[in-house]
């Protein structure tokens, strides 16, 4: 249990650093900063830090950095012992708790956090797997491949959205900005755009499906299959071919069949390449 081998300690400031993803959760804004600082001048640091074994930060980020420009040369630290894991829960928990951070904010934060929530669920799962099959050599039993497999099986999106309390969706919209306008993203975080606004940026931004197609060859054959697809399917759904062009006007019909030898021969132009047995 980590309680178990939490103390209190007032460590060296210069031995210690923040935990890497402490960094995604966004600063004190300016007023706040400058409040802050002026009290650990006067004051030194009365709260202590939150400090995984090794000197890593997990909350007391600001006091870390105050500390650092008042020249202070120990502060307390309550010192845990946490699986990854758990440091980011930690991490999260901390961010929770500063009611300053917006709703959308708080969605960016998810989408920012879950690449490493879900490579630490990873280990996580490797880790109990791994202490399954000891006990299995030894004759041992054990529950632990179950929970090894309920660990695989977590929804890191929809675990982040509770932890932070914001709606999933929100939780989407930041994951996808963060795939296709990190830097977007970025500003949602530090709470200098909404979140919509800066969806709607970021798909005003973004290539329509014909500029894909025109530049990514494989994507132009995929869009003529589909193309081909939902034309040939429309016309089954509607009671077959004949029976539908039978109500056709002859002007439709030559539409039809000028669509069809089209898509046919962006397909044509494909058979060469896809043809590997003449090679």
């Amino acid at each position: 249990m980590a309680a178990a081998t939490e103390r209190i300690e007032h460590l060296r400031v210069a031995d210690l650093k923040p935990h890497p993803e402490a960094d995604i959760v966004p600063r004190m804004r300016p007023d706040e900063w400058a409040a802050f600082l002026c009290d650990v001048s006067r004051r030194g640091v009365q709260e202590p830090l939150l400090i995984q074994e090794g000197g890593i930060v997990l909350d007391g980020r600001h006091r870390l950095e105050a500390a650092e420009i008042t020249e202070t040369t120990r502060v307390p630290c309550r010192i845990v012992d946490l699986s990854a894991k758990e440091q980011l829960d930690t991490i999260i928990k901390a961010a929770t708790l500063r009611r300053h951070l917006s709703d959308d904010q708080r969605a960016a934060l998810a989408a920012k956090l879950q690449p490493a929530v879900s490579k630490a669920a990873v280990a996580e799962h490797s880790k109990l797997a791994g202490k399954a099959s000891g006990a299995s050599r030894r004759g041992e039993e054990s529950n632990t491949s179950a929970n090894g497999a309920d660990v695989l099986k977590r929804d890191t999106r929809k675990e982040l959205a509770q932890q932070l309390n914001v709606s999933e969706k929100k939780v989407r919209i930041a994951a996808a900005l963060q795939k296709h306008a990190p830097e977007l993203a970025a500003k949602v975080l530090a709470g200098d755009t909404k979140l919509a606004a800066a969806a709607r940026e970021a798909l005003n931004g973004m290539p329509t499906p014909k500029e894909v197609a025109e530049k990514d060859p494989a994507r132009r054959w995929s869009s003529s299959l589909h193309k081909l697809y939902v034309l040939m399917n429309s016309t089954r759904d509607l009671g077959g071919i004949k029976k539908l062009a039978r109500n056709w006007s002859p002007a439709a019909r030559k539409d039809y069949v000028k669509e069809l030898r089209r898509i046919i021969g962006e397909l044509e132009a494909w058979i060469p390449i896809l043809d590997f047995s003449k090679r």
